[in-house]
């Protein structure tokens, strides 16, 4: 295994060490940022948008307590899986908008080669 063969949530090659659970070295993050083995409660946006599902899902397994923060926590993951949905939702009724209009013009070229 290569030193650097492993990506984190945000896109860097870390290595092996670095996803057990010790801070990000790179320069963009300067120890900052944790890894996703030990992500913070409270995700932040970046984080949070970037996660796989299979992330955001163990997160929430994870945060199963029942403090104010959990809840929180809890909240923030849900929201975001069903942001997800809604957004492919829009993408998937456009597509088949776009589909429908060039259906539609190909009729009407049709019939204008037709009436012609």
């Amino acid at each position: 295994m290569a030193r650097y063969s492993i990506r984190d949530l945000i896109g860097h090659f870390v290595a092996p060490r670095s996803m057990r659970g010790k801070m990000c070295p790179h320069a963009c993050c300067r120890n900052k940022r944790v890894h996703p083995a030990n992500m913070p409660v409270i995700l932040p946006n970046r984080l949070l948008r970037r996660a796989s599902e299979a992330d955001l899902l163990a997160h929430y397994e994870r945060v199963q307590g029942s403090s104010a923060e959990d809840e929180r926590a809890r909240a923030q993951v849900l929201y975001e899986i069903d942001r997800r949905e809604r957004a492919e939702a829009e993408r998937r009724r456009r597509r088949e908008a776009v589909a429908y209009g060039a259906y539609a013009r190909r009729l009407e070229r049709e019939e204008a080669v037709e009436h012609a």
